[in-house]
């Protein structure tokens, strides 16, 4: 016959011949619950995209800023040139004057 070595010896038989550990309350597994690591890939997923989303429209902003400057700098030049041909048209230098129109 098996002694008992303590009080909580797995092998240790009761009087209807169950182990102890058999009649102690066991917790039940989740069943089809909301799974947290769905959750946090969903976030990730989400936040990545919105990262995303920002640089682009940064971006697209900062182009068109840069076509702007560009555009405005081509201006002034052209009616700086403009300005000199007229001048160079009442000066007399017809051959500069064409030149810069």
């Amino acid at each position: 016959m098996n002694t008992p070595t303590g009080p909580r010896d797995p092998t240790r038989r009761t009087r209807s011949g169950l182990a102890a550990d058999d009649t102690q309350p066991v917790r039940a597994a989740r069943a089809g619950g909301p799974r947290p690591w769905l959750f946090l890939a969903l976030a990730a997923g989400a936040a990545a995209f919105v990262l995303l989303a920002a640089a682009g429209s940064g971006y697209g902003a900062g182009l068109s800023a840069s076509e702007a400057t560009l555009s405005g700098q081509n201006v002034f030049a052209v009616e700086e040139q403009f300005n000199l041909g007229v001048e160079d048209l009442l000066a007399g230098r017809y051959d500069l004057a064409t030149q810069r129109f």
